[in-house]
C-alpha cells in the first residue's frame, strides 16, 4: 500500500480537516505508526505550511543533490 511505502507521505489539503471532521492530530498519530520511521509531512499549499519539505525531499532523495541555501527543513 502506498501509505507504509512511499518514501514520503504527503498528507495533503490540511487546512479543509475541519471542514469534512478529520482530525489532524489522529492522522498524524496514524502516519506514524503505519510508516515507522519513514517520512512524512502535513501540506497546506495555502500558507506554504510543508511545501519546502516536499520539495527538499525531492531535490536531495529523488535529484540527490543539494537543497538551495534558503530552503527550509521540517520534514518529521
Amino acid at each position: 500500500m502506498g501509505i507504509e511505502t512511499s518514501d514520503l507521505l504527503v498528507i495533503n489539503k490540511i487546512d479543509l480537516a475541519p471542514l469534512v471532521d478529520a482530525n489532524l492530530d489522529v492522522m498524524e498519530r496514524d502516519a506514524k505508526i503505519v510508516r515507522k520511521n519513514k517520512p512524512y509531512v502535513l501540506v497546506n499549499c495555502k500558507t506554504d505550511e510543508g511545501v519546502d519539505a516536499v520539495a527538499q525531499h525531492i531535490i536531495e532523495d529523488v535529484l540527490f543533490e543539494q537543497p538551495p541555501k534558503k530552503l527550509i527543513t521540517n520534514v518529521k
